[in-house]
């Protein structure tokens, strides 16, 4: 895994997705030095799959604001659930990644 990401699956009930789910690969990035900003983004996404295993809802609950940088990352982790397969059992799922950007 990227070192510059960090990741938590957490599934209520218990499911296999905490186990198996990929990792989210870095965006590629460019910024222009007048919106450069060093540190942690937190992207924070709820999840409910239904009895077959589908996402019934996703909700971006982190980060709050939607600008392109925010956007470029919350677009990267969601491009990234809908390849997972999940349990055919109806779960709550939070997904919680951090990128370092540098």
């Amino acid at each position: 895994m990227d070192p510059r990401v960090r990741m938590v699956v957490t599934s209520y009930p218990t499911t296999g997705i905490e186990n198996r789910f990929t990792a989210i690969s870095y965006p590629e990035i460019k910024v222009k030095k007048s919106e450069y900003v060093t540190g942690w983004w937190n992207v924070y996404i709820e999840i409910r799959t239904d009895r077959n295993g589908k996402i019934a809802r996703m909700d971006v609950l982190r980060p709050e604001t939607d600008g392109a940088m925010e956007k470029l990352f919350v677009e990267q982790v969601k491009k990234e659930i809908t390849r997972w397969s999940f349990d055919s059992i109806p779960a709550e799922i939070h997904v919680d990644v951090r990128f370092y950007v540098e």
